[in-house]
């Protein structure tokens, strides 16, 4: 049976939409995230050990916009590790996190 003081702290961000014509708000957003971090750390004492990452994290499925996903999560890792912690990563993917076909293309 877990103590008392057994604690699992969470991170849950939600419909990124990485790729958005309306990216150029995240550079401001994503400072501000790190800041937030930095303070509820310091307030819940210890750092997140779970990040929920879920639905639309990217815009539209095409490849460059997960290599900038990519890229943010390694961000984000390095600012998490830097407050102590090696959190697991659950992503639950959403409808725009996939390519559709287009034209001719069926599914089968």
């Amino acid at each position: 049976m877990p103590s008392k003081e057994s604690k699992v702290r969470w991170l849950h961000i939600t419909d990124l939409h990485m790729g958005a014509t309306r990216g150029w708000l995240w550079t401001n957003l994503e400072e501000a995230l790190f800041e937030d971090l930095t303070i509820i750390t310091k307030r819940l004492g210890g750092p997140p050990d779970l990040i929920f990452f879920t639905g639309d994290l990217v815009y539209s499925g095409n490849p460059g916009q997960f290599r900038k996903l990519d890229a943010l999560l390694a961000r984000l890792w390095r600012h998490v590790g830097g407050l102590g912690s090696a959190p697991v990563l659950l992503p639950v993917p959403g409808n725009h996190d996939l390519a559709r076909p287009t034209g001719g293309e069926t599914s089968s």
